[in-house]
Parts: C-alpha cells; structure tokens; sequence
C-alpha cells in the first residue's frame, strides 16, 4: 500500500484544508454495522500507545484502485479514547489492507494545515493489511512543531515503533487515500 495524498508536515494545498477538513466527515458513509453484516471475517487491533493517554483515535480504511481513481472501499470505525496507554478495535480483515489511524490529541494547538495520521509502514501511513484475526502493535508518540497555517503547530508525531519515527508527520486533507498494489 502506498498513500496517493501525503502532507510533509509543510502546507500543501493548505488553502483547501478547512474546507476539506470539515466536508470529510459527511463524505464517510459506510457504518460499522453495515459493514460488520457485508464481512463477517473481522480482525480486532490492539494498540499499546506509549504517550498516548487521553489521545484520541480513529480508524479508517479508504482505499483507491489507483491514485485519484475510483474508491475501492470507503470504511470509518469509531473514535476511541486511549487510556492506560491503551485502546483496541474491530475491522473487517479485508479493510486492514489500506487501514489508517487518524490521531488527535488534546495538547494540539495551532493549525497544521492537515489531519495528523500515525505512520504504520515504512513509507505512510497506510497499514499493508493481514488476515489474521488479532494484530498487536505498539505506537509511540510525540510532540512534534510544524509550519502551519498563520504560524507553527504542535501536533502528534505517531508511529509504529518497528517502522520508527518519520521525518515528517504525515496527514491529509480530505481523507487518508491509500491506493491498492
């Protein structure tokens, strides 16, 4: 899996963020439910966050044939709480190829000009998918300052501690696009 729509940490399109950031939401249709009932093979990720306590995340899956093509499959679960340096949910095994982890976290300020995201492999944040039906992993976090939109931003920099740190805090604008190989 590669990310079609990757933000550096720097502005991008930075003049569509806001627009962008609050239309996203309306664009994710699918629900957990109905999604649940279409696959019945599901894969439950555990997550160890160490840093990462009050920090909330969400999952997606929003996959692409290919870069600015038509959309695969358009998947968000619900956003959840880290506590005690943990949070797990369920997805359909299918959609962990192409999952994401949308990242907030309540110490943000600023405006980055994207959507912060946890990288997951060595080059995005786009997971390459497994049939298994549990993955743990352990992500780490930390505060990262990037230019932003009217000044610089403190944002989450997560990553999956086997990938490590990326040089850059990788996000979106719309939704986290990863395409299919």
């Amino acid at each position: 899996m590669k990310i079609s729509t990757r933000l550096a940490g720097g502005l991008g399109a930075a003049a569509l963020a806001t627009t962008a950031l609050l239309a996203a939401p309306a664009a994710m249709a699918a629900t957990d439910s109905a999604v649940q009932a279409a696959d019945s093979n599901m894969t439950t990720v555990n997550l160890t966050v160490k840093g990462g306590n009050g920090m909330t995340i969400t999952p997606y899956s929003v996959v692409q044939s290919s870069p600015g093509g038509d959309l695969a499959h358009n998947w968000k679960g619900k956003a959840k709480v880290v506590k005690n340096g943990k949070v797990s949910f369920t997805i359909p095994t299918d959609y962990t190829d192409g999952m994401s982890l949308q990242v907030q976290a309540p110490w943000e300020s600023g405006n980055p000009g994207y959507v912060p995201m946890a990288t997951l492999s060595p080059d995005s944040f786009c997971y390459p998918g497994t049939q298994k039906d549990t993955v743990n992993m352990t992500l780490k976090v930390q505060k990262k300052t990037v230019e932003g939109l009217g000044g610089n931003a403190v944002v989450p920099n997560v990553y999956k501690v086997k990938v490590g740190s990326p040089d850059s805090v990788p996000g979106h604008q719309d939704l986290p696009y990863c395409t299919m190989q």
